[in-house]
């Protein structure tokens, strides 16, 4: 059976092998544990002084959330 779907953690509880597929090639395969083991962690921690939203979101992605459009991060932004 083959399950396409956006939802990792979907895929994770359900299925035995995985595939990472991006524009059309398999990038990973394997367990879910395999899988969990390469990326680490699911979640990301910061220490930062007090930033709003706009800079947090600035700093992970790289882009503007207003704009969407990727702008360098600065030393004012981190």
């Amino acid at each position: 059976m083959l399950l396409t779907t956006q939802f990792l953690e979907e895929a994770d509880q359900i299925c035995n092998q995985i595939a990472a597929i991006d524009a059309g090639q398999v990038v990973t395969y394997g367990t879910p544990d395999e899988l969990n083991a390469k990326v680490g962690p699911d979640r990301v921690e910061t220490i930062t002084r007090k930033p709003s939203l706009d800079e947090v979101f600035l700093h992970l992605t790289g882009h503007h959330p207003s704009t969407g459009r990727a702008e360098p991060v600065t030393e004012n932004t981190r």
